[in-house]
């Protein structure tokens, strides 16, 4: 319901505002990259550090909530773009991470991007903004680190030097692997 209200607040804004009727375009997640941040994630996970020592995890405030592009005149063309996001917060290490997938369709280029956000840096797909595409799944990729093995998994890592040197995050599943730039890591259990 909350949806719907703000569809019609948002059209019409766009039709009151004096110009044209061009109306409302949808951009929508394809199936891949609906299943990236899965709905039914577990509340609570579990990760081991480098000591065998066991943390807990939870993922909370799932949010499909679109995107509403802001109408301007002369046309007041209206697009609402699919958008998820999820937090996972390590409280007792006082961290929190937001990832974030949403696809971005003006009519000349599909774009997705898909960021994971700290309070203190945001981290993207290989280490750069410019990364993002039409394509997302072209990012998967194998790796290995700390005798770990991992298939078909997105390497984030942030723009500028910080505490977390890498972040590896599995569709379907969530964030897999978190290695620090002092050769620790969290590891999720599974």
């Amino acid at each position: 319901m909350k949806k719907m209200t703000i569809i019609f607040s948002v059209i019409f804004l766009a039709y009151s505002c004096g110009c044209s009727d061009e109306g409302t375009d949808y951009v929508n997640f394809n199936e891949f990259e609906s299943s990236i941040i899965p709905t039914n994630i577990n509340s609570q996970v579990e990760f081991e550090n480098q000591n065998s020592e066991i943390i807990t995890a939870e993922y909370t405030e799932f949010d499909n909530e679109p995107i509403y592009s802001t109408p301007s005149e002369p046309s007041c063309h209206v697009y609402i773009f699919e958008s998820s996001s999820v937090i996972l917060s390590i409280t007792e290490l006082e961290l929190n991470f937001r990832l974030n997938i949403k696809v971005l369709d003006y009519g000349n280029r599909r774009e997705v991007i898909f960021i994971i956000q700290t309070d203190e840096e945001m981290y993207f797909i290989n280490g750069s903004v410019f990364d993002e595409s039409e394509d997302i799944e072209q990012f998967l990729t194998n790796y290995n680190s700390n005798g770990f093995e991992f298939n078909d998994v997105f390497i984030f890592s942030g723009s500028i030097e910080n505490e977390i040197s890498k972040i590896i995050y599995e569709p379907q599943v969530g964030v897999r692997l978190i290695e620090f730039n002092d050769s620790t890591y969290l590891k999720l259990i599974e």
